[in-house]
């Protein structure tokens, strides 16, 4: 379904950005009245479960080339997805004994990667839709 897609290539785009640009909003940031949704605390939310959801659903439903064509966008999605809802689940709690080592230290060593990883594979697909390993 191309909805699917161009849902894919929107989220991987935002979800790049905020890791590659690091676009922490909070209440104390200043931004015009139009882009005030962002400093919602739900909007992390909201975008980490779209984007996990979006993968998956993208796994599923294939636009040329069965699977192999939306591995990398699947996976993109479902892997920023799934980093913006862990950093949603410790930022909210004050109890330090919710995050995990592990996963602390692949968040903060690969964030900017994940963010590049993610804003290029969203252009790439969006460039060239019928490449088989994309």
């Amino acid at each position: 379904m191309m909805q699917i897609y161009f849902l894919s290539i929107v989220l991987n785009a935002i979800v790049g950005c905020y890791f590659a640009f690091d676009l922490k909003m909070n209440n104390d940031t200043v931004l015009p009245h139009s882009f005030s949704f962002l400093a919602h605390k739900n909007f992390k939310l909201i975008i980490g479960i779209l984007a996990v959801l979006i993968g998956f659903l993208k796994l599923l439903s294939a636009v040329d080339v069965v699977f192999i064509g939306d591995l990398l966008p699947a996976s993109a999605g479902l892997l920023g997805g799934f980093a913006i809802l862990y950093e949603y689940y410790t930022d909210d709690s004050e109890n330090e004994t919710r995050k995990v080592a592990f996963f602390e230290n692949i968040n903060a060593s690969y964030k900017k990667t994940l963010g590049y990883a993610c804003l290029v594979i969203s252009l790439v697909h969006f460039l060239l839709p019928n490449v088989l390993f994309l």
